[in-house]
């Protein structure tokens, strides 16, 4: 049986609020999604891995201090 990948996207807004926006089912959307976001609205974005909940992208000036 092969499942599907889900992939959601949030806006970290510190380290204790995470807000989700959408999500996608092929990861390039997602991740182009968050480049997109970015771009006219400042700040983390992270996709996440439903199926793992592992955040497998991310965007934004928050992303290296974190690291």
């Amino acid at each position: 049986m092969n499942a599907h990948h889900h992939y959601d996207v949030v806006r970290k807004e510190n380290e204790k609020i995470v807000l989700w926006l959408e999500d996608f089912a092929e990861l390039d959307e997602a991740t182009s999604r968050i480049q997109k976001l970015s771009s006219f609205w400042p700040g983390e974005y992270q996709v996440i891995d439903r199926k793992t909940q592992q955040m497998v992208a991310r965007v934004g000036p928050r992303a290296q201090e974190h690291s």
